[in-house]
């Protein structure tokens, strides 16, 4: 009995590698990842530990989000969204392709969770502060998205994973800013 179990793993096995050397239908496994440099203190969140969990979902506008979500708390500890892309397009791989393509983005100014043009960041501290870059100016300000790739989530559907590099000032509601440096993301959109 312990001998057929083995043989079907390892048919199983041998059928997978195949398919996601050769197809972009390759299922991602890869851990969602943040970290930082925000007031001094260094963050890094990974998905699994901590009691976070990562959510990408793109938006019936065509704005994307990747989200690392504190179960415990239900509070997103990092939401980063990137738009605005025609909502037609979506399930397109080309189209996901080109709409997250290698290069600079440029931040968005626009609030909310629809229509953004740009990339937007909200941001929860150790403190249970949140903060957002869309609350003021991003002059000197980068997001860049160094690497992507679209593939197969565990639904069947297409999505966008991407490695960006990124720095921000970002804004409380009282006015207060403070400067995010040395950020760096892996998630799914």
């Amino acid at each position: 009995m312990v001998f057929i179990l083995i043989i079907e793993i390892s048919c199983k096995k041998e059928s997978t590698s195949s398919n996601s050397s050769t197809t972009s239908n390759t299922v991602v496994t890869k851990t969602a990842e943040f970290s930082c440099t925000f007031d001094g203190i260094s963050y890094d969140y990974l998905e699994g530990k901590n009691n976070l969990k990562s959510y990408g979902m793109s938006l019936p506008t065509g704005d994307f989000a990747s989200i690392l979500m504190d179960t415990v708390k239900n509070v997103n500890r990092i939401d980063i969204r990137i738009g605005t892309m025609n909502p037609f397009f979506v399930s397109n791989s080309d189209s996901l392709k080109s709409f997250f393509k290698t290069g600079n983005r440029k931040y968005s100014k626009e609030s909310g969770v629809s229509n953004i043009k740009g990339v937007t960041i909200k941001f929860i501290d150790n403190n249970s502060n949140t903060w957002y870059s869309y609350s003021g100016d991003q002059t000197y300000s980068s997001f860049h998205i160094d690497n992507s790739s679209v593939v197969k989530n565990s639904a069947g559907n297409n999505v966008a994973n991407i490695t960006a590099t990124f720095n921000c000032y970002l804004y409380d509601g009282n006015g207060n800013s403070k400067m995010l440096t040395n950020g760096k993301f892996y998630g799914q959109f």
